[in-house]
């Protein structure tokens, strides 16, 4: 039963919900309009043009460091790989356009 409830709870937290998603654009999207707010209130705009320029480098840098720190918080590894192999299928899809 032990072992059940933690390969649960492994999986669990390796689960990505949509909401977490919207959640970190959001955050991120308040972030950048805060800062840009903030640095034209004062009239610093070089520390404007700099933070519209780091602030979406960060997050690009963070998204691409994701997979060596995921093993840190306990995530799993997280690899991108081809399967090892490909099968057709038979299924017939309707055309939702039409």
């Amino acid at each position: 039963m032990k072992n059940a409830q933690s390969a649960w709870q492994a999986s669990a937290k390796q689960q990505c919900k949509l909401t977490n998603l919207y959640f970190g654009l959001l955050a991120f999207a308040i972030l950048c309009a805060g800062g840009l707010v903030f640095y034209a209130y004062r009239g610093n705009w070089p520390a404007r043009l700099l933070w519209m320029v780091l602030l979406p480098c960060a997050r690009w840098v963070g998204l691409c460091l994701f997979p060596l720190r995921s093993k840190w918080r306990g995530y799993g590894p997280v690899e991108d790989r081809l399967p090892s192999s490909v099968k057709t299928s038979d299924a017939v899809l309707p055309n939702l356009t039409e």
